[in-house]
Order: structure tokens, then sequence, then C-alpha cells
């Protein structure tokens, strides 16, 4: 039996922000821990914070506007597949800081997982109908199934680190080995590279001119760039230039795109998220060869810088543009302002290094930072409503 989603919607966008609250007041503290450090597990809370906004809040959010733009209709499972999904992020949040990768939290994140491709499954079979009422929409529905077959290859990340663990003893045991990193980096790649990212260019990519051969080479792209999650735990050249050849791809598909449609691209997406969004492509490539890959790998606020600027700087105001917030120039650049900062302020311990620049100056200027962003992010993001029919 299907139900008519517009109250569905607003209890999901209610739920997606507050998640977004929690993540962002736990990342606000653990800046301040940097100033002032007091009792709490770092790497545990840490967990939470990047849990509850990755699923919490940028995968919710992604998943909600896609329901509202495809679906007039929720059948019962895939009501009860959303309302697991907030369960299964409710449980990492209250776990996590109290037991890392614990029994309780394993439990959980394995529900939110096994529902997640539940989810998607619905999704798949669903998605199809929206082609034949929608110009283009074959487009449309392959960049949606790119995201879902994403969603089935991340889960392949956990399962692996189960059966690791299983043979190991516990995971405890696998922590600071590299097939421990690397089932953590193939989940995080695909699903925040491949899930987030096809869903984001389904949800606004102008389909008008796209080929399918360039959607076909963007995705070949993402699995390429694996590699870059290589390099962190296996430093070698043919990783280097397998990251380099699927950087490449991506960005000149990109660069193709923007050259077709740069009026459109323009008017929906904005300078700031167009520039950002053309720099992600440019940063891997980059970050494909020594010494960046390497100061990736042991400078870790660099690395923390670089998610960031994938999250804070390109997902979340995507999600605002999609949601229907109007770009005013004070709050709109007063956020993008404050973000630059705080990825300039991550940046210069090892840019500024043979100066005398104090640490607690510089923990300091970074939660002053990071504080006024956490404001603004919120303030920007409860102006929102996200309905049956937009705003």
């Amino acid at each position: 039996m299907a139900i008519t989603h517009g109250r569905i919607i607003n209890r999901w966008w209610v739920v997606s922000r507050l998640f977004l609250l929690c993540g962002a007041i736990i990342g606000l503290a653990l800046r301040f821990y940097f100033v002032k450090p007091f009792p709490i597990s770092f790497h545990y809370w840490l967990h939470a914070h990047s849990h509850t906004l990755l699923l919490g809040w940028i995968d919710n959010a992604l998943l909600l506007l896609l329901y509202r733009k495809c679906f007039p209709t929720i059948s019962r499972v895939e009501k009860i597949c959303i309302g697991l999904l907030q369960i299964g992020v409710a449980g990492m949040l209250v776990s996590f800081p109290f037991q890392g990768y614990g029994p309780v939290a394993i439990a959980f994140s394995s529900l939110h997982l096994i529902v997640s491709d539940v989810l998607a499954g619905l999704i798949w079979i669903r998605i199809k109908a929206f082609s034949t009422v929608h110009a283009f929409a074959e487009k449309f529905v392959l960049l949606v199934r790119l995201a879902v077959a994403f969603q089935f290859l991340c889960t392949l990340g956990p399962l692996m680190l189960g059966y690791l663990s299983a043979k190991a003893g516990g995971a405890y045991a696998l922590q600071h080995t590299a097939f421990y990193q690397l089932s953590l980096f193939y989940y995080l790649h695909f699903l925040y590279n491949g899930v987030f990212f096809y869903l984001l260019l389904a949800l606004w990519l102008p389909l008008v001119r796209v080929k399918n051969f360039h959607l076909y080479a963007m995705a070949a792209g993402t699995v390429l760039t694996f590699a870059h999650a290589v390099l962190y735990v296996h430093e070698w050249w043919l990783w280097s230039w397998l990251a380099v050849m699927g950087s490449a791809m991506q960005l000149g598909v990109w660069l193709i795109w923007v050259k077709q449609d740069l009026q459109n691209f323009k008017q929906s997406l904005g300078w700031m998220l167009m520039a950002a969004m053309t720099l992600k492509f440019i940063l891997q490539i980059a970050g494909s060869f020594p010494p960046l890959s390497h100061l990736v790998i042991t400078q870790r606020f660099w690395l923390m810088a670089y998610l960031h600027f994938l999250f804070l700087g390109i997902y979340t105001p995507f999600i605002w543009v999609m949601a229907g917030v109007q770009r005013k120039f004070f709050s709109y650049g007063l956020y993008y302002l404050l973000w630059l900062s705080t990825e300039g302020l991550l940046l210069t311990p090892y840019l500024l290094r043979k100066t005398h620049l104090a640490p607690e100056v510089w923990y300091a200027c970074i939660f002053a930072a990071y504080a006024g962003l956490v404001v603004l992010l919120i303030g920007i993001t409860y102006r929102l409503r996200v309905g049956k029919n937009g705003q």
C-alpha cells in the first residue's frame, strides 16, 4: 500500500536537520578539545561526528530530495526502511562515543548498511517508471542507478572488514593493519565519491546534451580514483598513475559539461559551488603525485581539510540549492568566507612550520572560525522547508 509522501518528507527533513545539529555540535566540541583538552575518548567521538553527518545529514538529505523529485508516493516497505535508517544513525550517535567500534555500534551500523541496500534496490526498481513520463529521463535513471550500484559496491568494504575481523579474532586486532584501513577507505570512497556524487549529478545535472559515454567515463573515473585510498596505505607509482587516469577522465568530462552549458551551470549552482566542484577534480589530479599525496598521508589536518572541502564546501551547499535556499550575499557569502578560513587554518601548521606560531593560538583561531561556520551552517539549513512541492 502506497502513502502520499508530504508528511513523511517533512518529518524526514526534520530528523535530518537534527542529525546535522548533533554532528555539528560534536565537531565543534572536538575543535575545542585542542584548545583545552577535556576527558573524552577523542576518536570515539570523532566516529560519532563523522557517521552522524555523513549518514544522518548528507545521505538523508540527498535521498529525501530524490524522493521529493521522483516519487509521488512512498510504499509501506520504504517507509519502514526510512525509519530504520534513522534508528541506525541514532544508535551510532549514542553508542560510538562510549565504545567506538564496539558490539552495539557495529550492530547499528550493520542495520543501517543492510537497510540502505534494501532501499537502494527498491529505488532501482521504482526509478524505471520515471523515464516513461519525463523527457531526457533515461539519463537521469542511469545516474540514479549508478548511485545505487555504488551503494551495493561500497557495502563490500564493511563485509570484508567483518570477514577479516572474524579471522583475526575481533576488530580491535585489525585496527592498525593495512587491510582494516583499506576496508574503511573502500566504503568511504564509494559512498561519498560514488553514491553521494551520482545522486548529486542526477538531481542537478542539465541532461539535454549529456552523452551516455560521458556518464560511463565519469563512473570509470570513480572506480580508478579508489587508487587514492590505496596510496594512503601503500605508496607505489602504479596507484599514482591509476589515480591520475581516473581524475583526468573526470576532470575532462566535467569541463565538457561546463563548456556545453556554462550559463545553466552558473544559474543553477552559482559561481562558488561550480568553482568548488572544478577544484575537486583538479585536487584529485594533484593529490595523485608525491609530494602532495604524501602530505595528505602524513598530515592529518590536510586530510581533514579535504573531507571538509567535500562535505561543507560542495555537498551541503548543493543540498541548500536543491532545497530552494536563496543565495543571499550576506549569509551565503559569509558561510563561504568562514569555510575558506577554516580550510586555510587546517593547512597552516605545515605551511608555516618554520615560523613561531604558537599551537594554542592556532587552535583558538580554528575553533573561533568553526564556531561561526557552525552557526551559519545550522542557521541557513533551519530556514529551509522541504515538502512535497518544494519549500
